[in-house]
């Protein structure tokens, strides 16, 4: 093979140049593609990263929201809560009230019949002169 170059030197330095630019539009190719993909995944990475922005905002907004039914529910049990015991208080207060009143309507009927026997008691002892 050796005798073949050294007779041939024009042959084996043209057929070297042909694999050279071979060589070189393979290694172009692949670097065409390298800078391809490269640019590829930086779009990917760009738009994953956006993604993932847009994802925490939305979950963000989401778990706001959330949080705020439940505080609006919350509030609003704790609201009825308050609004059937100060009912049940107005109510026992309205009982009350009444039962004092019933009372105090006996009392006067009560004192209004003792008033009525002091006032014959009075009427008699005046009368039979046991006053001096």
């Amino acid at each position: 093979m050796i005798a073949t170059i050294q007779d041939h030197p024009d042959v084996v330095a043209s057929f070297v140049g042909v694999l050279m630019l071979i060589l070189g539009y393979f290694i172009r190719k692949v670097a065409r593609k390298i800078d391809t993909h490269s640019e590829m995944i930086t779009t990917i990475k760009g738009d994953l990263t956006l993604q993932f922005v847009t994802m925490r905002s939305n979950i963000k907004d989401d778990i706001v929201e959330a949080f705020n039914d439940i505080c609006t529910e919350r509030q609003g049990s704790c609201s009825r809560l308050q609004q059937a015991k100060l009912d049940t208080l107005t109510a026992t207060h309205t009982a009350i009230c009444a039962k004092l009143a019933r009372l105090d309507e006996e009392r006067r009927e009560t004192w209004g019949v003792q008033r009525r026997w002091n006032d014959k008691i009075e009427t008699t002892i005046y009368k039979d002169g046991g006053h001096k």
